[in-house]
C-alpha cells in the first residue's frame, strides 16, 4: 500500500510501472529456457532439474500475469486500492521465480562446467539488470527480488575452487545496483509527485482547495465509465445560509475564512470515492458513489448539514450559518451529471425556500420499477 510519501495516485502510477514489463519478463523467460534446458540436459543432476521445472512454472506465472492485468491498470479510475491488490499479486510469482531461479543458478553453478558457469553468470546479469530497469519503482519487490535471486549464486561461488572472483564482482555489481534502484524509486517518485500536481492546477478551487467543475467531470466521468449495474449514485447541492450576513458585518476576510473553513469540514466527509467541489460562491457539489440504498444519500446529507452549521470561529467573531441540501439519484453507470446538479439544485433552493436543511429530488421511475422486479432495494 502507499507509504506516507506517496499520495494515492502516485503510488498507483509507480504499481502501473510494474505491468509495463512485458517483453523483459518474456526475454527472460525465453532465454532461461532455453539455457536451462541445455544446463539440465548435460548434468542430470535431481536438485537441478527440480529447480528448472519450478522456476520455468513461475515464470509462466509471471508473463501470465501480465497479459492478464496490464489492460486494467491503464484504465481510468485505476486507484490505490486495487493498486495495492495488483501489486501483491505480482509480487507472488516474482518472488518465486526469483527464488527457484536462484536456486537453480548456484546448484548449476556448483556442479556444472566452465562453459555452465557463463550462461549462468550471464542470466544472472541479465536477471539483475531487468529488475533494476523495470521494477526500481517498487524498491520492496525489486531489492528482496534481487538479493534472492543473486545471493546463492555468489555462495555458491566460494565453494568452487578458483571461483570467488566472480563471486566477488557480482557481489559488487549487486550492491551497486541496489543503491541505483533506491536513487532511482526516489528520483521518480518525485517526478511523478510533480507531475500530479501540476494537473491539479486549474482543477483546485483557489480558496477552498476542493475541487473545481472541471476536476468534478472528470472525476465523474471517471466513476460512472465502468461500474456494476446495481450500484447508484447520488449528487448533493449544498448551500450556505448566511455568508452574505458575514461578509456585511465583519467583510470578506471574515467570509472566505468561514467558507475555507466550511469546506474543510465537508473535505473530511469525503471517505473512499466521493467528491466535494465548489461550484462557485456559497454553493458546493458532494458525489457519493457506489450507493446500494437511497437511505445513505440522506444519512450523508445529514452529516454535511450538522458539520458545516456547527460555529466557526473567525479571530474574535464566531459565525453561524444554516446549510440546504438536496439530492438527486441516479444508476451509477452512464448518469448524467448535468442532469444530476440540476435536480439536486433544484432540491436545495426548494429546502432553502421552505426553511428545510434536506430534501431530496423526485426518486426516478426506475426505482419503483427496480424494486418490483426485485433489482437493488431502497429503504
Amino acid at each position: 500500500m502507499p507509504g506516507a510519501r506517496l499520495t494515492e495516485d502516485v503510488y498507483a502510477e509507480l504499481v502501473c510501472s510494474l505491468f509495463e514489463t512485458l517483453v523483459p519478463t518474456i526475454i527472460m523467460a525465453i532465454s532461461f529456457l532455453l539455457v536451462g534446458c541445455w544446463i539440465v540436459s548435460q548434468r542430470p543432476d535431481p536438485l537441478l532439474f527440480l529447480f528448472f521445472m519450478l522456476a520455468s512454472v513461475a515464470a509462466m506465472w509471471r508473463i501470465a500475469l501480465l497479459l492478464f492485468y496490464r489492460h486494467e491498470v491503464q484504465a481510468k479510475g485505476f486507484g490505490a486500492v486495487r493498486a495495492g491488490q495488483l501489486e501483491r499479486r505480482f509480487a507472488l510469482p516474482y518472488f518465486a521465480f526469483a527464488l527457484f531461479f536462484g536456486l537453480f543458478a548456484a546448484r548449476g553453478f556448483f556442479v556444472g562446467a566452465n562453459e555452465h558457469r557463463l550462461l549462468i553468470v550471464g542470466l544472472i546479469f541479465g536477471y539483475g539488470a531487468g529488475v533494476a530497469a523495470g521494477i526500481s519503482l517498487r524498491p520492496w519487490i525489486g531489492i528482496p527480488s534481487a538479493l534472492i535471486a543473486i545471493v546463492p549464486m555468489i555462495v555458491a561461488s566460494f565453494l568452487v575452487p578458483q571461483r570467488w572472483s566472480t563471486g566477488l564482482l557480482t557481489l559488487a555489481f549487486l550492491l551497486g545496483g541496489i543503491e541505483n534502484m533506491l536513487r532511482r524509486y526516489q528520483a521518480a517518485s518525485r517526478q511523478f509527485a510533480m507531475q500530479r500536481l501540476l494537473a491539479t492546477i486549474g482543477r483546485r478551487d483557489e480558496l477552498t482547495g476542493l475541487s473545481n467543475t472541471v476536476r468534478l467531470r472528470e472525476r465523474f466521468a471517471e466513476i460512472t465509465a465502468s461500474t456494476p449495474r446495481a450500484e447508484t449514485i447520488a449528487v448533493h447541492v449544498l448551500i450556505l445560509d448566511g455568508i452574505e450576513a458575514v461578509n456585511e458585518s465583519h467583510g470578506y476576510p471574515a467570509g472566505d475564512a468561514v467558507l475555507q473553513a466550511a469546506g474543510e469540514r465537508l473535505d473530511r466527509l469525503m471517505v473512499g470515492r466521493r467528491l466535494a467541489a465548489r461550484l462557485g460562491g456559497v454553493i458546493f457539489a458532494v458525489v457519493q458513489p457506489e450507493l446500494l440504498q437511497p437511505r445513505r444519500a440522506e444519512e450523508l446529507a445529514g452529516e454535511m448539514v450538522a458539520a458545516v452549521s456547527r460555529p466557526y470561529t473567525v479571530g474574535r467573531a464566531e459565525f453561524v450559518i444554516r446549510a440546504h441540501v438536496g439530492y438527486a439519484i441516479d444508476v451509477q453507470q452512464g448518469a448524467d451529471l448535468d442532469s444530476l446538479l440540476k435536480k439536486a439544485e433544484e432540491a436545495a433552493h426548494r429546502a432553502r425556500q421552505d426553511s428545510r436543511d434536506i430534501v431530496e429530488h423526485s426518486r426516478p421511475t426506475w426505482a419503483m420499477d427496480s424494486l418490483a422486479r426485485g433489482g437493488p432495494r431502497f429503504a
